[in-house]
Protein backbone atom coordinates (compact mmCIF):
# COMPACT_ATOMS: atom_id res chain seq x y z
CA UNK A 1 0.00 0.00 0.00
CA UNK A 2 1.12 3.55 -0.57
CA UNK A 3 -0.05 6.81 0.94
CA UNK A 4 1.15 10.22 -0.22
CA UNK A 5 1.70 13.06 2.23
CA UNK A 6 2.44 16.70 1.46
CA UNK A 7 5.98 17.95 1.21
CA UNK A 8 6.81 19.62 4.51
CA UNK A 9 4.98 16.95 6.51
CA UNK A 10 6.74 15.73 9.65
CA UNK A 11 7.51 12.25 8.33
CA UNK A 12 8.26 10.86 11.79
CA UNK A 13 4.77 11.94 12.91
CA UNK A 14 3.10 10.50 9.78
CA UNK A 15 4.89 7.14 10.11
CA UNK A 16 4.12 7.02 13.83
CA UNK A 17 0.41 7.53 13.14
CA UNK A 18 0.49 4.81 10.50
CA UNK A 19 2.20 2.40 12.90
CA UNK A 20 -0.52 3.15 15.49
CA UNK A 21 -3.17 2.39 12.88
CA UNK A 22 -1.45 -0.85 11.87
CA UNK A 23 -1.17 -2.00 15.50
CA UNK A 24 -4.85 -1.24 16.09
CA UNK A 25 -6.27 -2.92 13.00
CA UNK A 26 -7.68 -6.42 13.41
CA UNK A 27 -6.28 -9.09 11.10
CA UNK A 28 -2.92 -7.36 10.61
CA UNK A 29 -0.21 -9.63 11.94
CA UNK A 30 2.35 -8.08 14.28
CA UNK A 31 4.99 -10.70 13.49
CA UNK A 32 6.55 -10.01 11.15
CA UNK A 33 6.09 -6.40 12.15
CA UNK A 34 4.44 -3.98 9.72
CA UNK A 35 6.79 -1.46 8.10
CA UNK A 36 6.37 2.12 6.91
CA UNK A 37 9.08 3.56 4.66
CA UNK A 38 9.53 6.46 2.27
CA UNK A 39 9.02 4.84 -1.13
CA UNK A 40 9.58 7.85 -3.37
CA UNK A 41 9.55 11.60 -3.74
CA UNK A 42 6.71 12.14 -6.19
CA UNK A 43 5.83 15.22 -8.18
CA UNK A 44 3.23 16.29 -5.62
CA UNK A 45 3.77 14.07 -2.56
CA UNK A 46 6.21 12.15 -0.43
CA UNK A 47 5.02 8.59 -0.98
CA UNK A 48 5.02 6.30 2.05
CA UNK A 49 4.95 2.56 1.51
CA UNK A 50 3.13 0.42 4.05
CA UNK A 51 4.15 -3.23 4.22
CA UNK A 52 1.95 -5.52 6.27
CA UNK A 53 0.93 -9.11 6.63
CA UNK A 54 -2.60 -10.32 7.26
CA UNK A 55 -4.11 -13.47 8.69
CA UNK A 56 -5.97 -14.48 5.49
CA UNK A 57 -5.33 -13.37 1.89
CA UNK A 58 -9.06 -13.10 1.17
CA UNK A 59 -9.31 -10.24 3.65
CA UNK A 60 -6.84 -8.03 1.78
CA UNK A 61 -9.40 -5.57 0.40
CA UNK A 62 -11.19 -5.12 3.71
CA UNK A 63 -7.93 -4.54 5.59
CA UNK A 64 -6.69 -2.09 2.96
CA UNK A 65 -10.01 -0.20 3.11
CA UNK A 66 -9.83 -0.07 6.91
CA UNK A 67 -6.24 1.21 6.93
CA UNK A 68 -6.96 3.89 4.30
CA UNK A 69 -10.09 5.10 6.14
CA UNK A 70 -8.27 5.27 9.47
CA UNK A 71 -5.32 7.06 7.87
CA UNK A 72 -7.61 9.69 6.33
CA UNK A 73 -9.24 10.31 9.70
CA UNK A 74 -6.06 10.34 11.79
CA UNK A 75 -4.15 12.47 9.29
CA UNK A 76 -6.99 15.01 9.20
CA UNK A 77 -6.97 15.18 13.02
CA UNK A 78 -3.19 15.70 12.99
CA UNK A 79 -3.28 18.31 10.23
CA UNK A 80 -1.40 16.11 7.77
CA UNK A 81 -2.42 16.78 4.19
CA UNK A 82 -2.79 14.12 1.53
CA UNK A 83 -2.12 16.17 -1.61
CA UNK A 84 -3.41 15.73 -5.11
CA UNK A 85 -1.86 16.89 -8.37
CA UNK A 86 -2.48 20.53 -9.19
CA UNK A 87 -1.65 22.48 -12.31
CA UNK A 88 -1.46 26.23 -12.70
CA UNK A 89 -2.49 27.59 -16.08
CA UNK A 90 -1.58 31.18 -16.85
CA UNK A 91 -3.22 33.02 -19.67
CA UNK A 92 -1.19 36.03 -20.66
CA UNK A 93 -3.11 38.91 -22.11
CA UNK A 94 -1.96 39.93 -25.56
CA UNK A 95 -0.20 36.69 -26.38
CA UNK A 96 -0.41 35.93 -30.07
CA UNK A 97 -0.59 32.63 -31.91
CA UNK A 98 2.37 30.32 -31.65
CA UNK A 99 3.89 28.75 -34.75
CA UNK A 100 4.73 25.13 -34.47
CA UNK A 101 3.65 21.59 -35.19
Amino acid sequence: MTIGVAYGTNLDRATSLLHDILRGTDRILQAPAPEVNVASLGDHAVVLQVLLWIDAPRGKRAVRDDVYRRALSRFAEAGIDIPFPQRVVRITEGAGPVDGP
